[in-house]
């Protein structure tokens, strides 16, 4: 059931252009999923925005860098850029994966 509605929710973003209601819908689904995600994200750092979030939701789909750069209309590179800078507001060491850490919450 739980993969099925992964499986949906990554069609879904797929399907999106990256519009603001898009990402609505989109979080909105991710949230059933994965219910605490935001706020267990929040708790470990109180200054991420709407972007690091919905980035960090991204990553914790595992989706590549390709596929979100797609999603959000942005090079590889900005996503790239994103994924470091997150990992410094979480304060989390360069070597470490951050997708573990999301997959980990």
């Amino acid at each position: 059931e739980v993969a099925k509605r992964i499986l949906e929710l990554k069609k879904m973003v797929h399907a999106s252009e990256g519009t603001e209601e898009d990402w609505e819908t989109i979080q909105l689904h991710f949230n059933e999923v994965h219910p605490d995600f935001f706020r267990r994200l929040k708790a470990m750092c109180d200054d991420l925005t709407q972007h690091d979030l919905k980035h960090a939701a991204y990553i914790r789909m595992n989706l590549s860098t390709k596929e979100i750069a797609r999603i959000m209309n942005v090079s590889e590179r900005s996503v790239q850029t994103a994924r470091y800078r997150i990992k410094k507001k979480l304060s989390i060491d360069k070597d470490t994966d951050l997708s573990r850490v999301l997959r980990d919450l």
